[in-house]
């Protein structure tokens, strides 16, 4: 079992929700599921760490995990893609119609304001 940290929790600071950590945005490594900001690594608004809070951040990560489920961000290589390994292409570029739909319909969802 891993390890928590009760340290403190990184917030929005526009709708105080728990942040996801991810390499999604470029330059925004923080994301917030709520309102659909996306903040830099540093300088963002912490709460010490209580269990509700933690609850909230893995409601959070649970909502972002299925937001995501078939998004394709633009600059990325997948590890276990022929292409993306042998050709350094991005994934992006030699998906199938299909998931390039699924990946801009999620993208939609995900961006929305």
């Amino acid at each position: 079992m891993a390890q928590i940290i009760k340290n403190n929790i990184t917030i929005c600071s526009n709708c105080n929700e728990p942040l996801v950590w991810t390499f999604m945005v470029a330059y925004n490594e923080w994301f917030c599921v709520h309102c659909k900001s996306s903040f830099p690594m540093l300088g963002q608004d912490r709460k010490d760490w209580t269990q509700k809070l933690w609850d909230r951040f893995e409601e959070n990560l649970k909502l972002f995990k299925k937001l995501t489920a078939y998004y394709i961000p633009p600059t990325i290589y997948r590890v276990n893609c022929d292409k993306c390994e042998l050709g350094g292409e991005y994934h992006i570029n030699h998906v199938s119609k299909r998931l390039l739909t699924m990946s801009n319909n999620a993208k939609k969802k995900l961006f929305k304001k």
